[in-house]
């Protein structure tokens, strides 16, 4: 009899480089015995993987640098678990887009070098979804680019999964950018074009769609390399994005910490967070100029997803509605059957995120459900 195989847990970090992992290791405090065999695996694969690296550069570097990522990314924000990967979807659909795919994020650095070999070791290895919930996962999967750039640099929001100690601390300083050197800042900012621009050149120079929960706090840095770009505001009632968010960062912690943990505070983060990055949000937004920016309310794009596409094409001025109009409806009909996770809500939980998120519910007309 045949036994089943395990699917394959990779740590986002297997395909960092030597010097941002050890940077990564000095700021947050190093590991502890949880993580020591993860960390065993992370520091092997930084070392095998610098003559990939360097062969990457050498037969990639000059195609890369002649990507000039125009027109300008389309970015879709919001909080974790607000619906953005679900606009994503929808929105890629439309075969002029390009995206950062999970094979990206896992190895950011080689992954034009390796994307073949790395497709065939990892078939029927990796499991069907994703942790948190029913959405599919696999290589070619669109996905968020802090994983990416978590093995590039140390300036990423999803270390606060690997490094739990300081885990506010890396929050305000990957998010906010508190307290973080304008030298850094700017260092950033070349990375995250360095990884753009790669990503485009694999994508064949089509426009990047680019979905970034972390984005939200980072409006200004982002206008800052991309004057021009469009923004998607992804909204939710806070209610069920705090109980998703919750179980999103217990399930990243028992898959993915470097370090012990304990569950116990991760409530009263999740709010702190929330307040923190939908306040700096709604001071930012006042930048991005007029016919940039549209906010979408996800339960607009559950109940009438093609209304809301459309007007997301007319609002902002994206080519190609009727010509992806086909693709988009044919994906709105296989959802049909997708279960969403539901969330019931004693009245002392509510009582606690109506209180840390008033200014939520009050500017954009949210009730508890």
């Amino acid at each position: 009899m045949s036994v089943a195989k395990r699917p394959l847990v990779l740590h986002p970090l297997v395909g960092s480089t030597l010097p941002s992992w050890i940077s990564a290791l000095r700021q947050y405090g190093g590991v502890d015995r949880i993580g020591l065999a993860r960390a065993t695996c992370i520091s092997s694969f930084a070392v095998m993987g610098i003559p990939i690296r360097i062969y990457e550069n050498l037969r990639y570097g000059r195609g890369i640098a002649r990507e000039r990522l125009d027109p300008p990314p389309v970015f879709i924000i919001g909080h974790w678990r607000s619906g953005t990967t679900n606009l994503h979807n929808h929105l890629l659909q439309d075969e002029r887009f390009g995206c950062v795919s999970f094979l990206q994020c896992l190895i950011p650095t080689g992954f034009l070098s390796l994307d073949g070999l790395v497709r065939r070791f990892l078939k029927n290895r990796l499991p069907e979804t994703r942790p948190m919930d029913q959405v599919p996962a696999g290589l070619s999967e669109p996905m968020s680019e802090d994983f990416a750039l978590g093995s590039i640099t140390d300036l990423t929001h999803y270390h606060s999964y690997y490094f739990p100690r300081s885990a506010d601390h890396i929050f305000r300083r990957t998010i906010l950018f508190d307290n973080v050197p304008p030298a850094q800042i700017e260092q950033w900012g070349k990375d995250y074009l360095q990884l753009l621009r790669k990503v485009a050149y694999a994508a064949d120079g089509r426009r990047l769609l680019l979905k970034n929960p972390a984005h939200t706090g980072r409006i200004p840095h982002l206008l800052k390399l991309f004057p021009n770009a469009k923004f998607i505001h992804v909204i939710r009632n806070p209610l069920p994005v705090y109980a998703s968010t919750c179980k999103l960062i217990e399930k990243f912690l028992d898959l993915f910490s470097l370090q012990k943990y304990d569950l116990d505070g991760v409530s009263a983060h999740v709010l702190d967070r929330y307040r923190l990055l939908m306040q700096r949000y709604l001071r930012d937004r006042e930048l991005i100029p007029p016919g940039q920016l549209l906010e979408v309310r996800h339960e607009d794009m559950v109940a009438n997803p093609m209304q809301v596409l459309e007007r997301i094409y007319s609002d902002l001025k994206l080519p190609g509605f009727d010509e992806a109009r086909p693709r988009m409806t044919e994906y709105v009909a296989s959802l049909t059957n997708y279960q969403t996770n539901n969330y019931a809500f004693d009245p002392d939980t509510t009582r606690r995120v109506r209180e840390a998120c008033d200014f939520a519910f009050e500017e954009w007309g949210y009730t508890a459900p």
